[in-house]
């Protein structure tokens, strides 16, 4: 079939030219757009990359129209086969890269085991339906140009092919199973059973103090400098500048999400996926025996163990379900018997003060003050821990009652102010109760924001080394205001909470983390960050270390 003659010589055009310049242009721009988003290319079309990205598909588009015709049809099928499924596979790391700014494969992993697919889905779609609605175009227009090009252009299918190896090289999975076979020499700076030691202490304080931490969504420390987001900060500086401040705690990689944040705070190590998705993990003297994952990190001597065996009363509470992340099965394995989250209170479901993650920080915070004179007339010390949401990404999750102007483009700086508003709050709560003089108030980012829409922002804003940095700070009565300097990481901040508390540690250490307020060294002045990172990613000996009972100090 020919298309009519067209102009005064009555040139041709044949349709398969046109199919093919579809097909190359259908099949570059499926590409270009993954590379953008898995490389985190900026989304901007006036970029320098977006016009790279744009003349390279053009091109493609065009040079198909010369491309040879008739293909011979061998292997056509089974290249296209192993393209699609080297392109799907890649989808869910170019989405996690493009909207959180990770493509870690072990924080997808424990996403993937510890929450439920539905509300998850209900979660992303909530949020980034756009993006994925992006991805979804892509994978198909990738396999109908893949599919078209493999049909139009002969000698077509190796090209394809290797196109799909490469995507397959790329992929993060690729990466993940090399860890698995090939051993990384930098895994045997921190042998397991020297690097994980349960904190020994050495002396006790005369007086049980109270303790209250305050895990904050997102939050980072280079708000307070940033000038998007210094106002918005103010309620937060002013709690920073009558408090000890840890001014250079840095993310340790495993570490970067909720979970591993609470986690490495708690219990002072790396949050790694349960060993159902690693080959190595299973017990050394009985190798067929199956995994119990009926709780969390059991052997494991975190925060909540230590205070509840000197006769604490531990207290946890977040907006979403308990079950979230395991959350709830985290603390609930390590001394807190009084858990709270937003299936846990029938009054909790019907209050309309919500959001896609659960409840809104000002019922959380209302809980919190409730929670607070009831752990008080049980007349026992207490440790209170609390989760915040509203500064969640991308672009927050405002309470109805938040009054700060938003900005063009982010909501955030408001969610900021509000919910310090609500930090201040709480301590001004606990002043009220007469706890004050007998009670350590720690305020922390759960993690470094990911990608959110103050991301252009936080990409211009330098620190004086280039470095991200955590909000962590403490209100310690007797203890004068001031500036902590010593580089750390949140695996740190666990036996900074016991120093705080009047305990003495050996060696300022609880189990791979070193005391802030103390001299030695920690595992990131002493290693690096390059090398600390080097060895903590993917270590699969820390991480059998970790789930397997069996291997426990």
């Amino acid at each position: 079939m020919r298309f009519a003659p067209v102009g005064r010589n009555g040139r041709l055009m044949r349709n398969g030219h046109v199919a093919r310049v579809l097909a190359a242009g259908a099949l570059s721009s499926a590409l270009a757009y993954e590379a953008i988003a898995f490389f985190q290319f900026p989304r901007d079309l006036h970029a320098y990359s977006t016009y790279l990205f744009g003349a390279g598909i053009l091109l493609s588009a065009l040079a198909a129209a010369f491309l040879p015709a008739r293909p011979a049809p061998m292997g056509r099928r089974l290249a296209l086969t192993l393209f699609a499924l080297a392109f799907a596979a890649l989808v869910p790391f170019a989405f996690s890269q493009s909207a959180f700014g990770t493509h870690d494969i072990e924080s997808l992993l424990i996403t993937a085991r510890e929450n439920r697919l539905g509300e998850m889905a209900a979660v992303g779609f909530g949020s980034f339906k756009g993006r994925i609605a992006e991805q979804v175009l892509a994978l198909v227009l990738a396999v109908l140009g893949a599919a078209g090009f493999l049909s139009r252009v002969r000698g077509s299918s190796p090209v394809i092919v290797a196109i799909g190896a490469g995507l397959a090289l790329l992929n993060p999975l690729t990466a993940y199973a090399y860890r698995l076979i090939v051993p990384n020499p930098a895994y045997a700076s921190l042998p397991p059973e020297h690097t994980i030691r349960a904190p020994v202490i050495t002396g006790r304080p005369n007086k049980p103090l109270n303790l209250v931490v305050v895990y904050l969504e997102s939050i980072e420390g280079d708000y307070r400098d940033m000038p998007e987001t210094a106002a918005a900060f103010a309620p937060l500086a002013q709690i920073e500048d009558r408090a000890l401040s840890a001014r250079a705690v840095g993310q340790l990689i495993e570490t970067g999400f909720t979970a591993g944040g609470l986690t490495a705070t708690q219990c002072g190590v790396p949050l790694y996926p349960r060993g159902v998705f690693h080959v190595r993990v299973k017990s050394r003297t009985t190798p067929t025996a199956a995994a119990d994952f009926s709780d969390f990190l059991s052997h494991v001597t975190c925060l909540g163990d230590i205070l509840t065996a000197d006769g604490y009363v531990a207290s946890y509470m977040n907006g979403s379900d308990l079950e979230v992340f395991s959350k709830g099965e985290l603390f609930r394995t390590h001394g807190y018997t009084r858990l709270f989250g937003r299936s846990t209170n029938p009054a909790y479901d019907a209050d309309p003060r919500q959001n896609l993650w659960g409840l809104n920080d000002e019922v959380l915070f209302e809980a919190a003050q409730r929670e607070l004179a009831d752990l008080q007339a049980g007349g026992r010390p207490f440790v209170l821990s609390l989760l915040t949401v509203s500064t969640h990404g991308p672009d927050a999750m405002l309470d109805r009652s938040c009054a700060f102007p938003t900005t063009e483009g982010s909501t955030l700086p408001a969610a900021i102010y509000c919910t310090g508003r609500l930090v201040e709050g709480l301590i001004a709560e606990i002043d009220r109760l007469g706890l004050a003089d007998n009670t350590v108030v720690a305020v922390m980012s759960d993690h470094l924001a990911m990608r959110n829409t103050l991301e252009p922002a936080i990409t211009a804003y330098e620190s004086a080394d280039g470095v991200r940095r955590n909000f962590m700070t403490l209100i310690v009565p007797g203890r004068a205001p001031g500036r902590i300097d010593k580089p750390g990481t949140m695996i740190d901040v666990y036996p900074t909470l016991l120093d705080a508390l009047g305990y003495e540690l050996e060696n300022d250490r609880a189990n791979m983390g070193i005391s802030l307020l103390g001299a030695r060294p920690t595992l990131l002045a002493s290693m690096g960050a390059e090398q600390l990172n080097a060895a903590v990613k993917g270590n699969y000996h820390l991480q059998s270390y970790l789930w397997d009972a069996t291997d426990s100090p």
